[in-house]
């Protein structure tokens, strides 16, 4: 069963630990004792929905859109035939290493990795939990972008793409076959072996299209022009910082990251601040 944004709040909330709600969003922020953390199935359903942001050097004109945007299909276009070839094998090195799997296939570079959130990798992830089955299911998921909204900004001179991109059905079909458990048991800790490979799922995934994106401006404005992946969010993401199990639904606030919206705008905070402004193609 799907549940909505209220449904999980509203169960979350019994579980007694410290929340703040997120009027920008809609969403929340929970912090649980381990004692009484759970996993739950619902939870996972949309685990590590979230956004990339890919700065290229370019005046965000009509034109220079249409342009990346093209090469953008055709770049997709020839990547995607060679995912099926990775097979299962590759799925499960993507489960574990997450947004490594991705730069170690040439979609991007090292410093894509540090302005994502935990480097884009959970070392806890455990291939070992997941159904042999649902490997399929990944490498549908990867095959199939057609779900993956991508938006294209303005920012000062520069033309921005926002990739918002998770697990979708891979997170779904393997949410639907686990229980809801307490965190410390040995099922809940087993669970929790899979909360990591759906999260590393999501990063490997957004980072791979990040990647094709930069591949695609070099494609469409030369080799010379800059492009950087200048940060990436988890929306919605499950983790223990070591003391509590915190919770995340839509609350895009980070240590050093945030993103609020104003209307119609979007703003990132990450060292530098960016306003972006629809471009409206």
């Amino acid at each position: 069963k799907k549940m909505n944004e209220f449904d999980i709040y509203e169960k979350i909330k019994k579980l007694e630990g410290a929340i703040e709600k997120d009027d920008n969003w809609g969403g929340f922020y929970f912090h649980v004792d381990r004692e009484k953390a759970k996993i739950l199935p619902e939870f996972l359903m949309n685990i590590n929905d979230g956004m990339s942001f890919v700065l290229v050097d370019k005046y965000p004109s009509s034109e220079n859109v249409q342009k990346l945007k093209k090469f953008f299909e055709l770049r997709t276009e020839k990547v995607l035939k060679r995912i099926r070839t990775m097979g299962k094998k590759g799925v499960k090195s993507l489960l574990t290493k997450g947004s490594r799997w991705a730069v170690d296939t040439a979609f991007g570079n090292e410093e894509d990795m540090k302005v994502t959130e935990f480097s884009g990798v959970f070392a806890f992830a455990d291939p070992t939990v997941i159904d042999y089955d649902d490997f399929e299911v990944a490498l549908k998921t990867m095959e199939n972008i057609s779900n993956v909204k991508i938006e294209f900004w303005k920012s000062d001179k520069h033309l921005i793409s926002t990739i918002r991109a998770g697990s979708e059905n891979f997170s779904k079909s393997v949410a639907l076959k686990i229980k809801e458990s307490n965190y410390l048991s040995d099922e809940g800790r087993k669970y929790y072996g899979t909360v990591g490979c759906l999260s590393n799922f999501a990063w490997a995934r957004r980072q791979m299209i990040s990647g094709i994106m930069e591949m695609a401006a070099k494609d469409a404005f030369g080799k010379s022009v800059q492009v950087k992946k200048i940060a990436d969010i988890s929306l919605t993401i499950l983790f223990d910082n070591g003391k509590e199990l915190e919770y995340r639904f839509n609350f895009p606030k980070t240590h050093d990251m945030y993103l609020s919206k104003e209307g119609n705008e979007l703003i990132l905070f990450r060292n530098a601040s960016y306003r972006m402004v629809p471009t409206n193609e």
